[in-house]
């Protein structure tokens, strides 16, 4: 509902300003208001709720007072009435009243929705006793009211104008009206500079300015800092009294870290607290702390530093027999400690004593005890898990002993070191050498009688597997057992075992590894001999009936000798150097092992002299099932299975040859079986720079013949993984290349006919990284194609999509990049289309280093730049219109249009145009230069009223100056005779720019069978 508001008088109803009798009525600023509604130039009628404000000027400037509200003001024929009161709010000047009106629906003054401003303001002219009242004088007092009867009628004055004594500039103020608060300082005077009054209420008084009298305790300040420099003390005390304290501190809170009294040092060699008991005997202290609390502590120190050798408490002596630190646990019962001591380091000592003299009978500890039962040490690791010792010691010395125990007694049962275990698989002494080389002794033992035993160990035990003596070793090339007969003559045993059962075996050896073994240095390491026919000289049998078992092992040490060695000497006969047999099912006849983990070495060797002979023959006779003529396994990680060599240096030889004869035969096949992990079916390396890893020729010349074919079943699987493995370099994963003219270097197809499948798909992770590379080398004419793509779908295709799937700013779906100044970054072969915006974005003139400006796109034969807006015309109806700080630097040639609204307006012009001056000055602007300010001015306008403008200018930014922008380009030698759009003007096909080769339906496609 379009309204406005007619021509309207303003009533300002006033009386005299002569003076009034008692009992007169006070004019107040209140006044009568009469207006018009029209409504499509149809006078009103009925009930209207209105809105006023009062502003100083006809458009735009600032509200005066507050919004009145008149509910259910009765409009008839278009005229309605009102009371107005804005309070003192015409000093004079002009004032605008604003209008807004809705039909009474029941909503009351607080409901704000549904008015419409009607236009336009109505200026408030003055009345004659307004005209008076602004000139009211006397002869007197000319230009003041002489009659006033209240502040409401001096000069427009609140009351409160006149209770305020700062405006008053002379006169004199009784003691009477000094009350209240002060902002500022007040400053008493007078003759005798004499203050009389006990002071009360005072505060913030300065002691210094006190020359008499006494300050009272509760007038020092909590806390008190004292501070200043005496080679003695700031703060001194004394007390004579022989149970008293020179100085007391107390903390009365019975919780939180409260301090009685603490000291601070802040010097590098500093003490945070002294204390000297200066008598010469008696039991004195220099420091005396004391603690009520189960829990407490006599004295705590604390050293915060991370680093360093810091000390929570440390005590010093220079008498030759005194102590550092002396600890008394005076209590005669429960499990006191005289000293205790504890440290929460993972490498931390709970107690540690040292013993600096280098020489004499000193000891970093020592402990005694005086009862007959006693300790003189003990030690207890109380963890119930982990590698803990009650007791350790150690030495550094060459000689040393980490703990040495001596029994001097001459007789009895002593033990020079006693160890005891309660644990059902304790350990009453444990011994171990740590160190990892040399001669070392986890315990030695030695006896100097002629009938002793260096080491004796006894199970007294009647029944049960017990043993009288165990040794073990965990070294991969240790022993369990070494005895060792040191004398060069006579009939001596390095380890003699016996049995006085008759059932019994001398010696018994049980290992899941060899049983017996035997070494020599001079002869055979075991010796067996047998005359008897159909026996064996050895014989050695295994009963295990599971697990990797021997039944004869042998070694030898000999860089050029055999472990077993086997010859059959008669020079006839189906004869064998060795017969193995085995009669399992999954048994192997012979199994060769070289378990060195370094050197070339062999699990089984086999050599031929005979010019046709094989150094290895293995054959397999079985017609049928997964038969092996020879099979190789290799447990290393790094191992090989079979490995062949061709070592000639020259000619076409073979590192393995296989060949199948077959017509589904498979030459190699290599199967890598774990069903997880990083497996390689097939692997081969060649260390030439110019060799091939693997060379794989298909030698037929017709067919759909593969020179390499892979398959993977995984649903996961990669048929073909090319990986270059060096982190620097132009290296390739895979590289193809084909030398046909219409062949393809690379060629990825995926046939299945639904699913999201791609015929190729390249990724690279670098944050440099491009997913696809397409490059074309020649450079000569010609239509050469970095990367194509084309989609034959007959519904919805996409030759090209690129997508950036970043959610952070600043991605590029597509990027084209050109430097030839005729060309194109991205350029559309047809219809050009954005579901979003089409704009041109620039390095910003003002900041090219950190911002963009973007402008949105408006076709036309030139590019445009674009400005509009909507202006409201002043009261001389103009109005001035700024334009962007950037504009004389992208911008030239402006031209303008004007839209009046509401009513025609036939004297509406540009009457200022932009500067030319200012248009110079930004073209020649610097990027870090404040380019000059552009502004045009319309005229011509009705006052009030609301015009349209827009602003068109040719583009002239830095690119544009540089490149210009051309209409009509001739075409390229390479694309003359050909169209865009070759059926718009009646040409055939072969007639189009960028015509290809059809391409054909698909791949090579995908042979039958499996492979």
């Amino acid at each position: 509902m379009a309204r406005r508001c007619s021509a309207a008088s303003a009533l300002l109803v006033l009386v005299s300003l002569a003076a009034c009798p008692a009992g007169a009525q006070i004019i107040t600023p209140a006044f009568t208001y009469q207006g018009q509604i029209r409504t499509d130039g149809v006078p009103g009628t009925g009930s209207y709720d209105l809105r006023f404000r009062l502003f100083d000027a006809m458009t735009g400037g600032a509200q005066i007072g507050a919004t009145l509200c008149a509910d259910n003001v009765t409009v008839a024929d278009g005229l309605f009435t009102v009371d107005l009161d804005f309070g003192i709010a015409f000093p004079g000047e002009r004032r605008f009243l604003e209008i807004e009106a809705r039909s009474d629906a029941g909503a009351g003054c607080a409901d704000q929705t549904g008015y419409s401003l009607l236009t336009p303001r109505q200026e408030l002219k003055a009345t004659p006793y307004a005209t008076f009242a602004a000139y009211s004088g006397s002869s007197g007092s000319s230009g003041t009211a002489f009659s006033a009867l209240n502040a409401l009628q001096l000069g427009g004055q609140a009351p409160e104008f006149y209770q305020s004594a700062s405006n008053l500039a002379a006169g004199v103020l009784p003691g009477a009206r000094l009350t209240g608060e002060y902002s500022s300082v007040l400053q008493f005077s007078n003759p005798a500079n004499v203050f009389a009054g006990s002071g009360a209420g005072l505060t913030a008084l300065n002691a210094s300015s006190v020359s008499t009298g006494t300050l009272d305790a509760a007038r020092l300040p909590v806390p008190l800092a004292l501070s200043g420099a005496s080679d003695t003390a700031i703060l001194w005390a004394a007390n004579s009294s022989p149970l008293g304290r020179a100085v007391y501190g107390g903390s009365s809170a019975s919780t939180g870290g409260a301090r009685g009294g603490e000291f601070y040092a802040a010097s590098t060699s500093g003490i945070g607290v002294s204390g000297y008991a200066g008598a010469a005997s008696g039991v004195t202290y220099g420091v005396w702390g004391g603690t009520a609390s189960g829990t407490g502590k006599g004295v705590y120190g604390e050293a915060t530093s991370a680093t360093g050798q810091t000390a929570g408490v440390e005590g010093r002596v220079t008498s030759t027999s005194g102590t550092a630190v002396a600890a008394t646990a005076s209590a005669t019962t429960g499990v006191t400690y005289g000293l205790y001591a504890t440290n929460q380091s993972s490498q931390g000592r709970g107690l540690r004593g040292e013993a600096l003299s280098a020489t004499g009978g000193t000891y970093g500890g020592e402990f005694y005890v005086a009862s007959t039962s006693g300790i003189g040490v003990s030690g207890y690791a109380g963890a119930a898990t982990g590698s803990t010792f009650g007791i350790w010691g150690g030495t550094p010395s060459t000689s040393g002993r980490g703990v040495y125990g001596e029994a001097t007694a001459a007789t009895g049962t002593t033990a020079g070191v006693e160890g005891r275990a309660a644990s059902t698989s304790g350990v009453g002494v444990w011994a171990a050498s740590t160190a990892t080389s040399g001669p070392t002794w986890g315990v030695y033992a030695s006896n100097q009688s002629t009938q002793g035993k260096a080491v004796y160990g006894g199970a007294f035990s009647a029944t049960g597997l017990n043993y009288g003596g165990e040794f073990f070793t965990a070294s991969t090339g240790g022993t369990g057992v070494s005895g060792f007969a040191g004398a060069t003559s006579g009939t001596t045993y390095g380890v003699w075992g016996g049995s006085s059962s008759p059932s019994g075996f001398g010696g018994h050896f049980t290992s899941p590894g060899v049983g017996v073994r035997g070494a020599s240095t001079g002869n055979d390491g075991v010796v067996a001999t047998t005359s008897a026919a159909g026996r064996s000289g050895l014989w050695a049998t295994n009963t295990a009936t599971s697990g990797v078992s021997y039944g004869v092992a042998a070694s030898s040490a000999s860089t050029s000798g055999r472990g077993v060695y086997g010859s059959a000497s008669a020079a006839t006969g189906s004869t064998f150097g060795g017969y193995f047999d085995t009669a399992s099912p999954a048994g192997n006849g012979v199994a060769g092992f070289a378990n060195a983990t370094s050197g070339t070495t062999y699990g089984v060797f086999g050599q031929a002299m005979s010019p046709d002979g094989a150094g290895v023959f293995g054959g397999s006779e079985a017609g049928s099932g997964f038969a092996s003529g020879v099979y190789g396994r290799a447990a290393g990680p790094t191992g090989r299975g079979v490995h062949g060599l061709g070592a000639a240096f020259t000619g076409a030889n073979h590192g393995g040859y296989f060949e199948s004869r077959s017509t589904s035969g498979t030459g190699v096949e290599a199967v890598a079986s774990a069903a997880s992990g990083d497996t390689v079916g097939l692997r081969a390396s060649s260390a030439s720079p110019t060799g091939s890893a693997i060379f794989a020729h298909a030698t037929s010349g017709t067919g759909l013949a593969y020179g390499v074919y892979s398959q993977a079943d995984s649903t996961g699987g990669v048929g073909v993984l090319g990986l270059a493995a060096g982190p620097t370099g132009q290296s390739w994963g895979v590289y193809g290349l084909n030398q046909s003219t219409s062949g393809r270097g690379v060629y990825g197809g995926a046939w299945a006919t639904t699913g999201f499948t791609y015929g190729g798909e390249f990724y690279a992770a670098s944050n440099r990284g491009i997913g696809v590379s397409g490059y074309v080398s020649p450079t000569s004419n010609g239509q050469t194609i970095g990367v194509y793509g084309e989609s034959t779908s007959s519904s919805t295709g996409y030759g090209v999509y690129g997508k950036a799937s970043s959610a952070v700013d600043f991605n590029y779906g597509v990027l084209g990049d050109v430097t030839a100044p005729n060309s194109w970054a991205v350029y559309a072969n047809g219809r050009f289309a954005a579901s979003g915006t089409k704009s041109f974005r620039i390095d910003h003139p003002q900041d090219p280093e950190n911002k963009y400006l973007l402008h949105y796109c408006a076709e036309g034969p030139e590019p445009q730049n674009v400005y509009n807006g909507v202006a409201v015309l002043d009261e001389r109806g103009e109005a001035t219109i700024t334009l962007p700080r950037y504009f004389p630097l992208i911008n030239a040639s402006p031209r303008y249009s004007l839209t009046p609204l509401g009513a025609p307006m036939p004297m509406l012009h540009i009457a200022e145009e932009v500067s030319e001056e200012a248009l110079e000055a930004g073209q020649g602007a610097g990027s870090g230069d404040e380019p000059p300010g552009c502004t045009f001015r319309i005229g011509g306008g009705a006052p009030g009223a609301r015009v349209s403008w827009e602003i068109k200018a040719r583009r002239n930014d830095r690119f544009v100056r540089e490149h210009g922008a051309p209409v009509e380009l001739a075409k390229p030698a390479a694309e003359e005779g050909t169209y865009q759009q070759p059926g718009l003007y009646d040409k055939g096909p072969e007639r189009g720019l960028l015509q290809l080769p059809g391409r054909e339906a698909g791949g090579p496609g995908v042979p039958s069978g499996s492979r």
